[in-house]
């Protein structure tokens, strides 16, 4: 099933396929043509898309992408360049300060209210990670704000409000992948401090959860393409989430 999603996610990216204009498959039409894709992929090759490249304990390797999947050429597969973040390319390397635009907060562009300005950051947010070899932005950051030191609180775009935010996480999405870029909601979910982020524990009971806590994430469903969505290092009543295992960056 892993490799059927992430084939899936290529054949509904309009980079994998054409430009950024072309209508996306639909998810019956994606999932056909990703299942077909798969069966001809060796084991070596779906082994390349579970481990990617780039890192070595701990350690990013000079100029690769936050993380990295490697194309398979021979079946037209392109490489997966995701980096961060949801706010503006990261200057991970030295090198890179000064080439980068520093926008404005998600947080503030969640004061505007606005859900056409903020599609037009993320288009033009997009555009600049295009031009700089990323595919995919980690982003946008959607947790709605329950603890008032949270130190990321400033790059969540929800503000206090999850209707604010399922009215503007679309708009963020749809300016990103109208350049061409895929988006990744993160971090989902219940990452609502970073005090002890991977061993704090959630008790939330469903009711909760999708009235506060999943509508940002769940108004994402839907709009096509490469969509995605990153998960955050926590217990949830009491069970661990998931880090992902292609981005151990310790502050993606």
């Amino acid at each position: 099933m892993f490799f059927i999603g992430l084939a899936v996610l290529w054949a509904r990216a309009p980079t994998a396929h054409a430009d950024a204009s072309s209508t996306p498959l639909s998810w019956e039409a994606a999932r056909a043509e990703a299942q077909a894709l798969v069966a001809q992929m060796t084991a070596a090759e779906k082994a390349s898309l579970m481990l990617g490249t780039g890192w070595s304990e701990g350690t990013l390797t000079k100029w690769h992408f936050v993380g990295n999947i490697p194309p398979i050429a021979r079946l037209g597969v392109p490489p997966l360049n995701m980096m961060d973040a949801a706010g503006g390319f990261r200057t991970y390397w030295t090198e890179l300060v000064g080439t980068v635009t520093c926008w404005p907060s998600l947080l503030s562009l969640g004061a505007s209210w606005d859900p056409g300005l903020v599609q037009r950051f993320g288009a033009a947010l997009g555009a600049e990670f295009s031009g700089k070899g990323a595919n995919t932005i980690l982003g946008p950051s959607v947790n709605v704000h329950r603890v008032a030191r949270n130190g990321r609180n400033f790059e969540y775009l929800s503000g206090e409000d999850p209707y604010l935010g399922s009215r503007l996480v679309p708009a963020y999405v749809q300016g990103v992948q109208a350049a061409g870029v895929m988006a990744v909601t993160k971090h989902y979910a219940l990452n609502q401090q970073e005090t002890h982020r991977e061993s704090a524990s959630s008790v939330v009971d469903d009711a909760t959860k999708w009235q506060l806590y999943y509508p940002p994430f769940e108004a994402t469903v839907g709009l096509g393409f490469g969509l995605g969505s990153e998960s955050g290092a926590r217990n949830l009543n009491p069970t661990l989430t998931l880090t992902p295992t292609l981005n151990p960056d310790p502050n993606p």
